[in-house]
């Protein structure tokens, strides 16, 4: 029986456990397998979720249905009997580094409604373009966690159960694929050739750091296929910062693949 990691921490009703309600929101079935996958933004989710709907058998024709996940977040989600009676189930962490960076580069120099958001709640009279990654940074570092947007929640925020059957990660995706095609989980289908909500196609290398560079000039480059490499981003405040906001997610990390797989050494 699996353990959940949240749900008896608070003296409360389960449906008021909002650390825990979070975690589930995010926990889906795949229902041939009787597997939990736990879902993190910016970690490959598109592609495992795109291949979930297909082996659940929802979606049929991936390159004329696959925006289908993005209206049915919540369709597959697992309650408490599906949760703590799963044979199987995978997470898929991601470098801290790389995602948050990913976070920006994606979500706020593409001007995504999102972002939109964030700077409104932000700041009055602020024109998005003037965002940079370091002023990015800083700003989430004085929310709290519960109130962050799920791009950049810690990751450790999306984990329902106490232990999975396996972690994963973003860095050695292929392995994942490979194993869960190998236990009959799931079979991958890259959402990228549909989605293009990746910024690798148009990141190119650059000797300068890009930190305090504004979304009006990082967007301009991306109209180019000229954005800033994810290592590009970081001076060292910017990494100072993220090691702090994501401590937790460097040492879980850390503990299943150590830091071979880094961006950076952390602290250096």
């Amino acid at each position: 029986m699996n353990k959940l990691k949240f749900a008896g921490r608070f003296d409360c009703q389960l449906s008021e456990n909002t650390d825990h309600t979070f975690a589930v929101s995010h926990a889906l079935n795949i229902y041939g397998a009787n597997a939990i996958y736990s879902y993190i933004p910016k970690n490959a989710c598109s592609t495992l979720r795109l291949s979930l709907a297909v082996a659940n058998g929802v979606v049929t024709d991936v390159p004329s249905q696959h925006n289908w996940i993005h209206q049915n977040n919540s369709s597959f989600v697992a309650n408490l009997r599906e949760l703590v009676s799963a044979d199987y189930s995978f997470i898929v962490l991601r470098c801290p580094y790389r995602r948050i960076a990913s976070t920006f580069l994606d979500k706020f120099v593409s001007l995504s409604n999102l972002s939109v958001r964030f700077i409104e709640s932000q700041y009055v009279d602020f024109n998005i373009l003037n965002m940079n990654f370091l002023r990015f940074l800083k700003n989430i570092k004085r929310q709290t966690d519960r109130n962050r947007d799920h791009h950049w929640k810690t990751q450790s925020a999306f984990w329902v159960f106490e232990e999975y059957s396996e972690v994963f990660s973003v860095e050695c995706f292929e392995e994942a694929a490979n194993t869960l095609k190998n236990k009959k989980i799931l079979d991958v289908v890259d959402a990228r050739l549909y989605t293009k909500h990746s910024v690798q196609s148009s990141q190119s290398s650059h000797d300068e750091c890009f930190s305090r560079t504004s979304i009006r000039v990082l967007n301009a480059m991306k109209q180019k296929s000229n954005l800033p490499q994810y290592e590009s981003m970081y001076c060292e405040e910017a990494k100072a910062l993220v090691e702090d906001i994501y401590k937790e997610d460097f040492d879980t990390y850390e503990k299943h693949f150590g830091q071979r797989y880094f961006l950076f050494k952390r602290g250096q």
